[in-house]
């Protein structure tokens, strides 16, 4: 339910939509995953957008490090989803920053020469 709200007309509604999938954790990589996938650039635009205003584009780069490589490789889609229509500048400070671990600034660093940049 969450999903087909986070498309919502009205952006409350979708705003609301993706906090709460945000709160939600890990849990909601399948979802983040499905709808930034949508061929909607105004809803990837705003839920990339929610990704980063709530800080849980950290923990999607902290995923690129683990063992699951399941969701690494989801997170992985995410990322570079985000990073397309324009939110890659988290991403950039990330791996500026050289705090993360080798294997996630790779990733970073793959994420970032990916083409169709806003």
């Amino acid at each position: 339910m969450l999903k087909k709200l986070a498309l919502d007309e009205r952006w409350q509604v979708r705003d609301a939509a993706t906090f709460a999938l945000v709160e939600t954790g890990e849990a909601s990589v399948d979802a983040f995953l499905e709808l930034l996938e949508t061929p909607d650039r105004y809803a990837k635009e705003g839920i990339s957008e929610e990704i980063q205003r709530t800080g849980y584009i950290l923990d999607l780069i902290e995923y690129l490090g683990g063992p699951d490589l399941d969701r690494k490789a989801k997170t992985v889609r995410i990322l570079t989803s985000m990073h397309q229509v324009g939110f890659s500048t988290p991403l950039r400070e990330a791996l500026e920053a050289g705090e993360n671990r080798p294997e996630i600034n790779v990733e970073l660093m793959q994420i970032l020469q990916t083409g169709d940049v806003a």
